[in-house]
């Protein structure tokens, strides 16, 4: 969890405590510490006082520019990777050559957007991290490949695990089929719907076949999943490598119900594939009374 430690001189406590009451707006957890002339010899050390902060907020005044904690401070915080803010409320003093490399912040609202921003990000890798052990804990290794396979897999804990790792929705595996198609060849609709609603692109081609997921689950008379994706807004009219279009696959397939929705969502009926064909000339060759009379004019 993101923790702000507030450090300011005797002085300037009510400037830290404006920062605190304004943290505690944002529900951002922080604590401050007034920072005395014997902070060399005190009970508790400084730098064992800043351990636990993910971030540190010094204020920047005419009282504790020329302290030796500020350069102390500094160095811990550079150091240990950790994000220092200057909070200068006034326009004096200026920024020290030595703390060039720390943020400046002149008031209150820009120190309050800034630490949101930080929150958010902070989450964000946080979770990763998270999602990431749990994954090898669970003897899963961090890979694309790995991300295609628990997907193949239907391990659907396994996909938000990924997901919450950082992976896109848009993996693909060694052949370059994205995980979205791999999830409607497996007739898994679920998995669809937790790829969709993670952002997957819907309208993605594989590289073996040429297939977006829409013919993938037209090629296996999925109904249900061929309605998530038309609903997810895919293009039925995409054509594979050989020049097929999903309608073309159902047609080929004598799928009258599948026919249907496609043209539905607006299937053109007369894009032809690699060998001159379209899905009209498809239904006349197989003598598809069904087909034919369903296709408009």
């Amino acid at each position: 969890m993101m923790k702000v430690l507030v450090l300011c001189e005797k002085a300037d406590a009510e400037q830290a405590r404006s920062i605190l009451k304004m943290l505690h707006t944002l529900e951002i957890s922080a604590d401050a510490f007034q920072i005395g002339k014997n902070w060399r010899t005190d009970k508790h050390r400084l730098d064992e006082i800043m351990g636990p902060a993910t971030h540190l907020v010094s204020v920047y005044s005419m009282n504790s520019a020329p302290s030796a904690w500020l350069s102390f401070v500094a160095g811990f915080a550079l150091g240990s990777e950790k994000p220092m803010i200057l909070y200068r409320p006034s326009r004096e003093p200026v920024q020290a050559p030595y703390l060039a490399p720390f943020f400046l912040v002149l008031s209150l609202e820009d120190l309050g957007s800034f630490l949101e921003a930080e929150k958010k990000e902070w989450t964000d890798v946080a979770e990763r991290r998270s999602a990431r052990k749990e994954l090898l804990e669970l003897g899963i290794s961090i890979r694309g490949d790995a991300f295609a396979d628990t997907v193949r897999e239907g391990n659907a804990h396994g996909v938000d695990l990924f997901l919450r790792a950082g992976f896109p929705p848009d993996t693909r595996d060694k052949k370059g089929v994205p995980v979205l198609c791999i999830a409607a060849r497996e007739a898994n609709r679920a998995m669809v719907d937790l790829l969709i609603d993670a952002g997957a692109n819907v309208n993605l081609r594989s590289d073996d076949r040429g297939n977006t997921a829409l013919m993938d689950a037209v090629a296996g008379g999925y109904s249900q999943i061929v309605e998530d994706l038309i609903e997810a807004g895919t293009d039925v009219n995409i054509q594979s490598k050989d020049g097929q279009t999903a309608l073309i696959i159902a047609v080929g397939k004598g799928d009258v119900e599948l026919c249907k929705k496609l043209l539905d969502a607006g299937a053109d009926p007369d894009i032809e594939d690699k060998l001159g064909l379209s899905a009209r000339k498809y239904a006349k060759l197989f003598r598809n009374e069904a087909l034919i009379n369903m296709m408009p004019s």
